[in-house]
């Protein structure tokens, strides 16, 4: 039997004082700033999830002490009480919610109300959530599925953990301006959902949140979003379009298997959120979008993870924009088709395996570094295609480092490279840096050198050449080591 739900009054069911709760649900920003995602820590869905989850957490936490505190006082990690008056009926699955006084780093906020949807029968199909409701409940459509549609009010701002969860049904969604928050998991598994509309107001996408939508084929991303958690956007086959904030960060395999992902265009306007001074983009965040073929990178972008862009198979240019200090190990690991890189004078360290494999970037032809930067173990290893390494100077300048290097087998098999340019200040280039560079037949080694270890230039024609000029430097008193085998 198909069941039509609507609630036209709200009995005064529970009283709620639960400072801590309210702090998280309309204070996001109260809370710590996200940590960036790397998955080789083993950090990334830890660090996320402590991130974005002050408001669902909090819903969760009220939620569940519903049922079992019957009137109990219960403490919170920060010492704040939490009074629960047990509900006589709750089957209508609505309770108010009220707090006396909300703090935040010792400032005090004024009393407000919380009035939360927080059950729904397992076999609803058309629901329509009462005005006046401002927070939809952690799993409260969970594993619902017959739900083809919902109806949420203007006055909802938070969608809690795994609300939607499994609802297969679900074919469109259109989500109320007043939306703030969308929790982790909220509409994982909706394979039904083929058009989902994100309203501008809305500050945090939680992990998971659409995780294996398959029926997704694009999503427009508010700029009032600053942080598109990990795995919010994981394996959808069908996704062909993204737009994003200017200054948003991605979370660690955000958008990873969306294999139809053509491309990831940035807007402005609307309402703008916060800049932020440590956005990134996470581990794996773009791996396995093997139809990315344009990608603009947001505004303020810090760090780019490790894997963040690996096996993009129709890349064919990236420049990566002044700002970025850093960039993670495997970047760009297997993108057959890129053939030019720039990296911006901001970085410091191109980072090992950042262009490695043989069977990956073999159509690299041209990458641009910055004048200062230390070049990983085997960054560029088999671009059997490289022809040549420039430097730049201009835009943000890292610090310069006093260890700069050229790390073990950076170059090695790049058959086509030409023409290097070493980054100014190197003091070092390790073993097999340029080893079976069979067209480097002139290089000119700065006298910032005093370190080649004897294989770094083996099977190429300046072996040589390199050989004879470290040691004539160092018979007229330089500082410098030929390392011998």
């Amino acid at each position: 039997m198909r069941k039509h739900l609507s609630f036209q009054s709200f009995p005064a069911v529970v009283r709620l004082i639960a400072a801590s709760a309210v702090l998280a649900a309309f204070l996001v920003s109260c809370g710590g700033e996200p940590a960036d995602p790397d998955t080789d820590s083993g950090s990334s869905a830890s660090d996320e999830k402590n991130a974005v989850s002050a408001a669902e957490t909090a819903l969760s936490e009220a939620a569940d002490t519903l049922p079992s505190a019957n009137g109990k006082t219960v403490a919170d990690a920060g010492t704040r009480e939490c009074i629960v008056y047990s509900p006589e009926d709750r089957s209508d699955g609505i309770c108010y919610v009220y707090t006396e006084r909300v703090y935040c780093d010792g400032n005090s906020e004024p009393e407000t109300e919380r009035v939360v949807f927080f059950r729904a029968p397992a076999n609803a199909v058309n629901v329509v959530i009462p005005d006046g409701v401002t927070e939809i409940g952690s799993s409260v459509f969970k594993d619902c599925a017959e739900l083809e549609s919902v109806v949420i009010p203007d006055s909802v701002r938070i969608i809690g953990g795994s609300a939607f969860q499994n609802c297969a049904s679900l074919k469109s969604l259109t989500l109320p301006d007043s939306v703030r928050v969308i929790g982790s998991n909220a509409f994982q598994y909706c394979a039904g959902l083929k058009s989902l509309t994100l309203p501008d107001g809305v500050t945090i996408i939680g992990e998971s949140a659409f995780q294996n939508c398959t029926e997704l084929e694009s999503v427009a991303i508010p700029n009032s979003v600053s942080l598109i958690s990990g795995l919010a956007f994981l394996h959808l086959p069908n996704l062909k379009t993204v737009t994003i904030p200017v200054h948003a960060s991605i979370g660690g395999r955000a958008f990873e298997g969306c294999t139809r992902l053509e491309s990831v265009t940035l807007t402005e306007g609307g309402t703008v959120a916060p800049p932020r001074e440590d956005a990134y983009i996470g581990s794996n965040a773009f791996a396995n979008c093997t139809g990315l073929s344009r990608f603009e990178f947001p505004k303020g972008i810090r760090k780019i993870s490790s894997s963040a862009f690996s096996r993009c198979d129709e890349l064919i240019c990236i420049e990566i924009p002044d700002g970025v200090t850093e960039i993670g190990k495997n970047v760009f690991w297997g993108c057959r088709r890129l053939e030019s890189v720039v990296i911006p004078n901001s970085v410091d360290l191109i980072p090992e395996q950042a262009f490695q494999n043989l069977s990956s970037c073999s159509n690299l032809r041209s990458v641009t570094i910055p004048v200062h930067a230390s070049i990983g173990a085997r960054a560029f290893e088999g671009c059997t295609r490289l022809e040549s390494v420039t430097l730049t100077e201009g835009g943000t300048i890292a610090p310069t480092r006093e260890d700069a290097f050229i790390g073990e087998g950076a170059f090695v098999f790049c058959r086509s490279l030409k023409r290097i340019e070493f980054p100014d200040g190197i003091r070092s280039i390790k073993t097999g840096a340029f080893s079976g560079c069979a067209a480097l037949t002139e290089i000119e080694i700065p006298e910032s050198v005093t370190e080649i270890a004897a294989e770094a230039f083996q099977d190429s024609p300046c072996a040589e050449s390199v050989r004879r000029l470290m040691e004539s430097r160092r018979a007229h008193g330089a500082d410098t080591v030929w390392m011998e085998p």
